[in-house]
């Protein structure tokens, strides 16, 4: 069996059961982050990029909340999340 379906199988696997969609047939993951985050930091100053990055971090949860998606993980300026199927992942814009 080639290596990278296996892996590839594990990763969904754990994806799944981070985002708490055992149940769910199919998958939708969505990436984000803010656009030019690390030159509009080197401006800002690092406590006024933290509270954008903080304000981004909340926008983004609630927003996945609201249309039945889970927060996988939150990176600086990025998130990954993951939906029950692309339609609401979608809608998260």
């Amino acid at each position: 069996m080639d290596r990278r379906f296996i892996v590839r199988m594990i990763w969904q696997i754990n994806l799944r059961r981070c985002a708490n969609l055992e149940n769910e047939s199919t998958l939708a993951v969505s990436l984000g982050d803010l656009r030019d985050f690390t030159a509009y930091a080197a401006t800002v100053g690092d406590q006024q990029a933290f509270r954008v990055a903080r304000l981004f971090t909340d926008l983004v949860t609630a927003a996945v909340s609201e249309h039945d998606g889970r927060l996988i993980k939150t990176y600086g300026d990025g998130a990954m999340s993951a939906f029950p199927n692309v339609t609401q992942a979608a809608v998260v814009d």
